[in-house]
This record gives structure tokens, C-alpha cells and sequence, in this order.
């Protein structure tokens, strides 16, 4: 698509216009999205019997409720954890609870599930769990140290306790954030009593959404089409709520802690140029000993999981908004201790990719086969992560020449980017592997891993003509661009078989940087029809339903959500691009919308910017 302007840095106060790129209309003119399930439009979400309406841009009331919700079993599965960490069992093993009977385990030893039928689960039951742990205090008393079964090493110093993690309310799957137990008079038991299945986390809950004023601390933003400025309205909200008192942001309203990878995706995607003071803090939160803090994931965390790298974009993004030369050079000494690391340990000397997990994609029994153990994961080499290690050897080196500083970052950054052409580019098909896998000579897996598909598109890893190919040949659902293909009928949704919207608008991007307006209106409509009738931005929904429920464990307000309905604004419709000494502006406005947007507001250094965005001209003033 063709370039239309760039914004530098002149004056204070801009008013910007500029001209969106259309095709013909396919649709009536208020039509977003529509399929053969649900139809989005200007101001409504029609999905059957179920309507979500924009009253006002403050205002989306919806009449949605979740078939799943008022079914909720009462056979609990859940994990343990020590010192917040998924390290007491190995990959689909669990323990399993009738709620209503009080139950006792033991650290380390899983159950089979019951083969049993669950029933009905009454609201607000109470349910007790004992857990022996005699082995691991006794290990810490002998040793100093215990061993849990997936090979985490716990010393008696740094034990914190115990933690319960699960799929019925109020437990979720968050290994950062567990129902911890506490000591009995017992010795070596913990325990916990929980309400279960409460009442306030009931399908009959309302799913409407108003706010009582625009949040004027945000740019503002406005459109003939009323759902679009509802739900930018509604994301600006959940925003707010994923505030932490110590500057930081949370991943969602259920999960309190900051991640490396939910905030450094939400970065790049909003929160570089709608918060970057609170946006750096929450980078800095996830650096120790001055080096990137990784996830979670598969086998405990680094290196078997290597996505932390995702930090760099992120960094990167806040200095191009920014051009913070301090916050510069701290992210630089930060991100090259932590690449030059991951060079060391994760670097595949005959491919040329990086070894690890494939990026977000962090619990394995969801999108790698069950025979693959967390050393054949780590061995696997993944689009997502690799094409993040792309982008952060070619950010560190633009980086290190402002500041002055020779690297061969941009050397490795191309060996990256040719290896992952090489070697997961998949012809046949027209679209990248997920990852290679197995011993010496390593072969395609077959699945599909759409955020790195998205990433290698906007990261320019994948050429012109193979960017144009992946974003028509990729599979999608009825309810938008499944985070991974083809799901996996025997495991629950989470990653398998889910749309997450932050993955959506990563791909709406990758759509809009191609030019295919047929695929950014599917995505659109998959992203607008969920928030719309959740009345939240929720973390994911299932890909085969479009129901929020069914997943072990579902945010609102979640953060890169959030985000990614914003970015629709800024990075698609007004085409925002940050570069390091100015805004470029590449808009894409898909044909079924009005012919007039505006952003006011708009804070960018020390300038303030209202954009209108129009079809009339090519041109930008």
C-alpha cells in the first residue's frame, strides 16, 4: 500500500488530514462484518437471539448470556504450585475434586480422572482441600532443598508456600497469583477453604457496559459509527482498570501480576503512545539483575522458554514514541545482557534459528503432542519466538547506532530472519510451519501459530508477495483467526481451539500492512461482535463456539485486549507507524465505513496532534 505522509515534529498543536485507502462496497453501507452466524453493524451485534447495541458512545447493552455458565460441573481440576510456579506436576497430569466433599492430596502425586459423570454445581458451595507436603518439608530439613517432580528446585530460604490453581471460580489457571494454603496443626498439612461456583460469576450477570464520561487523560475518539466509538470507549476503560497502584499494569482484572509478554505486546500494539511513563515502569518491573525476566512456561520458565525477548520491541516502541534518550540507554544495556544470553544458550548453530517455546503460547499440552517433554520443546525452533528475536536484533543495533556504539546485531538479525524463510516457509501452502521438531534433522510441524504469521508480516520477515499469500491462505473460523491450526478435539480451549484478540489485531494489522480489506473486515467484525456482546474485552473465547466460557480460565478487561481494539484506531485506521523522528501514516479504511474519523488529543512528545482521516484525497496536511 502506498505511504501518504509523515508527521514530523514542528509545531505544538497539528491538525492532520489525511486520505484512507478503499475498494468497492460489498456491503450495505452500515454492514461491518457479516457471516452466516452474526451480523456486525454500525451500531448493533445481531448473533441469533442474542443483541448487543451501541446506546451511545458511553453505552453498549447487550442481552448476551453464556449457554455454558449456568452448567457449571462440580468436578474440579486443579495443581498445585510452589512459590508461584507450575512446577509440582507434569504435562497432563492434575488432580482431580467432587466440590462438596472435602478432599486430601499429595504434593507430587497426581489422579486419574474420574471417569464418573460430574453433576450440576450448586452456587456458593464450600469446599476444604488438605495437602500433604511431610516429603518436602522433610527434603528441606535433610537437604536444604526440594525437588519438585517437574525438576524446579525449591530451597528451604526462599519457600513461600503453597498454591492452588484451577477451572472453577474463584480459581483460575494464574501460577503467579494462587489461592495459597496455609499451615495446619497438623504437621506437613496446608489447607484452604474456598466458596466455589460463587454467585457474582453467574451467566445471569449482565454483560452491558457504560461509563458516566469520555476519559479525557486518553486521546478521544470519534465516528458516524457508533459501536466502533462504544467499544474504543469501552477498551480505553478496561485500560484503566488494568492500573496497579505502583504505576505498573496488570494483565487483566484476573490476573494482577506483570507479565513480560501481556505487557510488551500491549506496548507495541497501544500503551507505547497512550501511557509510555507507565508503560516503562511496567518494563522495568520485569528486569532482574539487568536482564529481561522470563514467563512462565513450559518445564518452569528460561530457557526452555526464551520469549521475554519480546521486551526489546516493546522498549524500542516507548523510545521511537518517546525519544527518550535516558530510558534509551537502560533498555539497550538491559536487552543486550539478555540477548547476548539467549545467543549463548538458545542459538541452533546449524539452522540459525533460536531454540524455545513457541511466544505466549506457554502451557504445552495445549499446542505441542503430548509425547514432547520440555526438553524436546526447548529443542523445537518457533516462528513466533524467532521472528521476536528478528525484531529485537534489528531494534538493539538501530539502538546501538544512536547511541554510538558498533555491534553485529543487525548481522544476526538478517541470519534470523533468512533461517525462518529457509527452513519454516511451508510453499505448498503459503503460509509459515509453527516450529521445526525432533532430533537431528529437524521436520515441519503442520500446525499454525498465528501471532507469529501476524508478526512476520508487520516485522517485514516475510517478503512482499509471501505476506500477501499467508495473510488470504490462512484458515479462518466463523468467530475470527484461531490463535493456533488446527485445533485438537481432546483438549480443552485455551489456546487450542480459542481466538484471542490481541492476536486478531496483531493480524488485522498484518492485514491492513498488505492491503486486504476482505480479511481486516472478518478480523474486525471476529474482535467487535465479542467485545460487544461480552460487554468487556475479555482475554479469549472459543474459536469452535464464540462463547467466552468453557476455558479454564477467562479475563475481562484484559490488557492486550484492550489494547488491540485500540490499536484498530491507531494502527490500522489513522496507520500509525513510529518511527525515530517522526509519525508515519499509512491508513487503511476499509469501504463499509463512514467517510470521516477523528482523533483528538493525541499526545505525541511534547506536541499535541487532532487527526481527521477521510477518503476524499490522497493526500496528508
Amino acid at each position: 500500500m502506498k505511504k501518504i505522509g509523515i508527521f514530523r515534529c514542528m509545531g505544538a498543536v497539528a491538525l492532520l488530514t489525511m486520505a484512507g485507502c478503499r475498494e468497492q462496497k460489498s456491503m450495505s453501507n452500515d454492514v461491518i462484518s457479516q457471516n452466516e452466524v452474526y451480523t456486525v453493524t454500525a451500531d448493533s451485534v445481531v448473533q441469533g437471539k442474542w443483541v448487543a447495541v451501541a446506546k451511545s458512545p458511553l453505552e453498549i447493552e447487550s442481552s448476551y448470556r453464556s449457554p455454558r455458565e449456568t452448567d457449571v460441573q462440580n468436578l474440579l481440576e486443579f495443581r498445585l504450585s510452589l512459590n508461584s510456579r507450575d512446577n509440582e506436576l507434569l504435562g497432563g497430569q492434575a488432580h482431580y475434586a467432587i466440590v462438596g466433599s472435602d478432599t486430601t492430596v499429595q504434593f507430587g502425586v497426581p489422579q486419574a480422572k474420574p471417569t464418573d459423570a460430574s453433576q450440576p454445581l450448586a452456587h456458593d458451595v464450600k469446599w476444604t482441600l488438605r495437602v500433604d507436603i511431610s516429603d518436602i518439608l522433610e527434603s528441606f530439613d535433610n537437604q536444604g532443598f526440594y525437588t519438585t517432580p517437574t525438576g524446579d528446585i525449591v530451597y528451604k530460604e526462599d519457600f513461600r508456600g503453597v498454591g492452588i490453581t484451577g477451572n472453577i471460580a474463584p480459581l483460575t489457571w494464574d501460577y503467579e497469583n494462587p489461592r495459597y494454603l496455609e499451615p495446619t496443626k497438623e504437621p506437613g498439612v496446608y489447607a484452604i477453604t474456598l466458596v466455589m461456583n460463587p454467585e457474582h460469576a453467574s451467566g445471569d450477570a449482565s454483560h452491558s457496559w457504560h461509563a458516566d464520561a469520555v476519559n479525557t487523560d486518553f486521546p478521544q475518539f470519534e465516528s458516524p459509527y457508533m459501536l466502533v466509538d462504544a467499544l474504543y470507549n469501552m477498551a480505553i476503560d478496561n485500560i484503566v482498570r488494568c492500573q496497579r497502584p505502583d504505576g505498573t499494569y496488570r494483565a487483566g482484572v484476573e490476573w494482577d501480576g506483570v507479565w513480560t509478554r501481556d505487557v510488551s505486546y500491549s506496548i507495541y500494539l497501544a500503551l507505547a503512545y497512550l501511557d509510555p511513563d507507565r508503560a516503562i515502569e511496567s518494563l522495568k518491573a520485569k528486569v532482574k539483575n539487568d536482564r529481561i525476566v522470563q514467563d512462565t512456561g513450559t518445564g518452569g520458565s528460561w530457557p526452555v522458554s526464551t520469549d521475554r525477548i519480546v521486551w526489546v520491541m516493546a522498549a524500542w516502541e516507548i523510545y521511537k514514541v518517546t525519544g527518550d534518550k535516558e530510558w534509551l540507554r537502560y533498555a539497550y544495556d538491559v536487552a543486550r545482557n539478555t540477548i547476548e544470553d539467549d545467543r549463548l544458550v538458545a542459538l541452533d548453530r546449524s539452522t540459525g534459528l533460536m531454540h524455545g517455546e513457541q511466544s505466549y503460547l506457554d502451557w504445552r499440552s495445549q499446542s505441542y503432542p503430548k509425547w514432547m517433554q520440555p526438553k524436546d520443546i526447548f529443542e523445537s525452533m518457533c516462528l513466533g519466538t524467532n521472528v521476536a528475536f528478528a525484531q529485537a536484533f534489528f531494534a538493539l543495533d538501530e539502538m546501538a547506532e544512536i547511541l554510538g556504539v558498533d555491534t553485529d546485531f543487525k548481522e544476526q538479525g538478517k541470519r534470523i530472519k533468512d533461517a525462518i524463510n529457509q527452513n519454516l516457509w511451508q510453499e505448498d501452502k503459503g503460509y509459515y510451519s509453527a516450529y521445526l521438531y525432533g532430533g537431528i534433522t529437524p521436520v515441519k510441524s503442520p500446525s499454525l501459530d498465528n501471532l507469529g504469521q501476524a508478526l512476520s508480516v508487520i516485522f517485514d520477515v516475510a517478503d512482499d508477495d509471501r505476506a500477501e499469500t499467508l495473510v488470504e491462505r490462512t484458515p479462518f473460523t466463523t468467530f475470527g483467526t484461531p490463535s493456533i491450526y488446527p485445533r485438537r478435539t481432546e483438549v480443552t480451549p485455551y489456546h487450542n481451539d480459542a481466538v484471542w484478540p490481541f492476536v486478531q489485531a496483531y493480524w488485522n494489522i498484518a492485514a491492513a500492512r498488505v492491503g486486504n480489506e476482505n480479511v481486516l473486515r472478518r478480523g474486525l467484525g471476529a474482535m467487535y461482535r465479542a467485545a460487544a456482546l461480552f460487554g468487556s474485552h475479555k482475554e479469549l473465547f472459543v474459536a469452535s463456539t464464540g462463547d467466552y466460557s468453557g476455558t479454564p480460565v477467562n479475563s475481562d478487561a484484559q490488557l492486550w485486549s484492550s489494547t488491540g481494539n485500540v490499536a484498530m484506531v491507531f494502527r490500522v485506521f489513522a496507520g500509525m507507524e513510529f518511527k525515530t523522528g517522526g509519525i508515519e501514516f499509512n491508513p487503511l479504511i476499509p469501504a463499509c465505513f463512514p467517510e470521516k474519523m477523528s482523533i483528538n488529543s493525541f499526545r505525541y512528545r511534547k506536541h499535541m496532534l487532532n487527526i481527521e482521516i477521510e477518503d476524499s484525497r490522497n493526500e496528508i496536511n
